[in-house]
């Protein structure tokens, strides 16, 4: 679930790109994919931004084989008015990109908590129309949280997550934040050991649904129990499904009827795997 790099594409309306009027000048850029990571940052953590520039619009081409976009790359040392990080009631934050490869931009921001979204191509004086046309993306959305303010989490003992092994990998849905043994992974346990739901995951009685994905190395049915550590509360229920073999990947869902600290467990043929999460709503 977390970790993920979000990529907003833009796709040029002609062959050659799309003529943006910035600060009084008129220039040309080439197609575009813009990435950031971490895509759930923390407020006051650092926060890249990538811009890769492409020779088509299917984005499969790299820029710097396109002679165009090659002498765009070396004209271009820096972009400084391509995209802005916005949020209601709070004061614009410029991206600043640097050309580190030939077709390649990155840029570093600092937010803080709130609801953002970086959009594309902020000043749009002179545009015949100040929206984006059919099929550019408008913006990416960054809901940055506080961490120190979420009520109890600091005397909760999350456990910390780690990439999962090589020999499975990306395999693993939520790899990028894992735990496990020798016999059996857990992955999608959200960054720093907080799980941070989106309020469509909550349902109407306050139960928070979360998506987890297994990795049994060793063989077996998987089994899932859950308690909350810092007050009373239903136990944890989990869902199955059938389909996925008596080894290797298994999805599950947990739903926690509410936030707070939360121990689980998942035994699936070997030994078991205990961890602790702080469960809360963005």
């Amino acid at each position: 679930m977390t970790g993920r790099i979000t990529r907003l594409v833009v796709v040029a309306m002609t062959t050659i790109g799309l003529l943006i009027v910035s600060t009084g000048a008129s220039a040309w850029t080439p197609y575009l994919t813009v990435e950031v990571s971490p895509r759930d940052p923390w407020a006051g953590e650092p926060v890249t931004v990538f811009v890769q520039t492409w020779a088509d619009a299917e984005w499969t081409v790299p820029g710097r084989d396109d002679e165009w976009a090659r002498s765009f790359g070396t004209a271009m040392p820096t972009m400084d008015n391509l995209l802005v990080a916005r949020a209601e009631g709070l004061a614009d934050i410029p991206v600043e990109l640097r050309r580190v490869e030939i077709d390649r931009f990155e840029g570093t921001i600092v937010l803080p908590a709130g609801g953002w979204s970086l959009e594309l191509f902020p000043n749009r004086v002179g545009w015949p129309s100040p929206s984006l046309p059919p099929g550019y993306p408008e913006a990416i959305r960054l809901a940055v949280v506080d961490r120190d303010a979420i009520q109890g989490l600091a005397e909760c003992p999350v456990t910390q997550s780690l990439p999962a092994p090589e020999s499975f990998g990306d395999r693993l849905f939520g790899s990028a934040a894992a735990f496990g043994n020798g016999d059996l992974w857990v992955g999608g346990l959200g960054r720093d050991g907080v799980i941070l739901a989106d309020p469509r995951m909550v349902a109407a009685d306050g139960t928070i649904g979360w998506k987890l994905g297994w990795w049994r190395v060793t063989p077996g049915d998987l089994s899932i129990t859950g308690r909350r550590l810092d007050g009373d509360a239903p136990a944890l229920r989990a869902s199955v499904p059938d389909g996925y073999g008596s080894s290797g990947f298994q999805a599950s869902g947990v739903d926690f009827p509410t936030r707070g600290c939360w121990e689980i467990t998942g035994v699936a043929g070997g030994s078991p795997i205990t961890f602790v999460t702080f469960v809360a709503v963005r």
